[in-house]
């Protein structure tokens, strides 16, 4: 079966330099100075064209609208085709868009003609979006309701670029419930090895959906003139040779390009799996835990947690005051945010970490300060950072400790690195 995608790229002004926007101009670039729209350039051509070189058709289309006019709806075909180096080349002919907004359930109602296009081909739809949708207040369900209303089946894959908590909620609702997958890339410098982790599950699953798709049994035509005809006079004149219908050669041309496209989609798999192996250190035999000392890698998540937690306590919660004392550049400071309800400021620790693990470390430093403000200090940790991002707010960590939901004790035997003060949280 063929395998048809479309692929719709925000344009809107976030993506650019805002120029014109006296509150917002050059607020999303880029810790290089760049604007977001070549981080989607790079996302696409290093990591999704790759993925999907075995499609048979592919759109790349930009949508926005305008600053002024909601219903003033632009798109733009950039691409129609095989995903090969002439799609690449208009995407990184890709320039910074102008002012404008992100009509998301515009787009997809405005180009989705093609989902409901009566050939047998699979549909995909990618969309890669910075922000939340202007058009409408919950497009997920909208697009979700005329999905379901026009009978589209389509899976929908949503690359965020820095979504706030929000439309992170309203992105990864759509993918779920279509049957696609979400990744929310925040808005760092473009480093392969963060990409490549980030966008591991979702490349993984777009090659094993391909390859079910590949492998899906084929329905036989058993009402085929030619070959009953054929076959009739074969067995009249057993000793002269005819050579196979066409229709059997195409069936069998078919068959060895889909065995082909399934191996090659086989090796993709397996040299994902390799490259995340090769990212991982070995566990001591002796069951003892090293720390990993990844400065990088644990910069990233401290930063990916923050971010996170600061749209969660700005969209969620109702508080009066909210400073994010890292948002600019890393403060150093003994906590991570100072809040206010009321007449009182709390401070705010983050933690977070990659998989299930609810552990975490305060540095000399920060348990000085923890026992110097006890009363006015909490805790919030995130889990699965890159992927499900789930929040526990923990609160006064003081009370926690004294009610045993945190205990400064570990179920695994581990090598725990000087001046750290090693939490659970129970």
């Amino acid at each position: 079966m063929d395998i048809h995608a479309r692929i719709l790229i925000d344009y809107s002004g976030s993506m650019g330099y805002m120029k014109g926007s006296k509150e917002f101009e050059n607020k999303y670039l880029l810790p290089d100075g760049s604007p977001r729209i070549e981080l989607v350039k790079k996302i696409l051509i290093e990591d999704i064209i790759p993925s999907i070189q075995h499609y048979n058709f592919i759109n790349i289309v930009t949508f926005s609208n305008s600053p002024y006019c909601t219903n003033d709806f632009h798109f733009k075909y950039l691409y129609s085709g095989l995903p090969n180096s002439e799609s690449i080349k208009r995407i990184q002919e890709l320039k910074a868009p102008p002012m404008g907004g992100t009509p998301i359930f515009t787009a997809f109602k405005g180009l989705s003609d093609y989902i409901k296009n009566k050939t047998s081909a699979k549909k995909v739809m990618f969309i890669v979006t910075d922000g939340d949708s202007n058009d409408v207040e919950d497009f997920d369900e909208k697009i979700l309701e005329l999905m379901k209303t026009s009978d589209m089946k389509c899976p929908i894959y949503v690359i965020g670029i820095d979504q706030n908590y929000k439309a992170e909620t309203k992105s990864k609702n759509l993918c779920n419930k279509s049957g696609g997958k979400y990744v929310n890339l925040r808005a760092i410098d473009y480093d392969k090895r963060y990409i490549e982790s980030m966008l591991f599950e979702l490349k993984s699953n777009i090659i094993s959906s391909s390859l079910s798709v590949i492998s899906e049994p084929k329905i036989e035509n058993d009402t085929d003139s030619s070959s009953e005809d054929q076959n009739f006079f074969q067995e009249k004149n057993p000793d002269i040779s005819l050579p196979p219908p066409d229709d059997y050669i195409k069936k069998l041309e078919k068959t060895i390009e889909d065995n082909t496209n399934a191996i090659s989609l086989i090796g993709k798999q397996l040299e994902l799996v390799v490259s995340q192996i090769s990212n991982l250190k070995r566990i001591d035999q002796n069951d003892e835990v090293e720390i990993l000392e990844n400065y990088e890698l644990n910069l990233k998540i401290g930063r990916h947690a923050e971010s996170y937690v600061n749209d969660y306590l700005k969209n969620i919660l109702d508080l009066q005051y909210c400073k994010w004392n890292n948002e600019v550049t890393e403060s150093y400071q003994p906590f991570d945010f100072e809040i206010g309800t009321g007449s009182s400021v709390k401070y705010l620790e983050c933690k977070g970490s990659i998989g299930n693990d609810k552990s975490f470390y305060l540095s000399k430093t920060e348990w000085d300060f923890f026992l110097d403000h006890k009363e006015n200090y909490e805790l919030i940790f995130v889990s699965e950072v890159f992927k499900e991002n789930h929040i526990i707010n923990v609160g006064n960590l003081f009370q926690a400790i004294i009610d045993k939901k945190i205990v400064p004790y570990s179920i695994k035997n581990r090598k725990i690195k000087s001046d750290l003060a090693y939490f659970r949280i129970g």
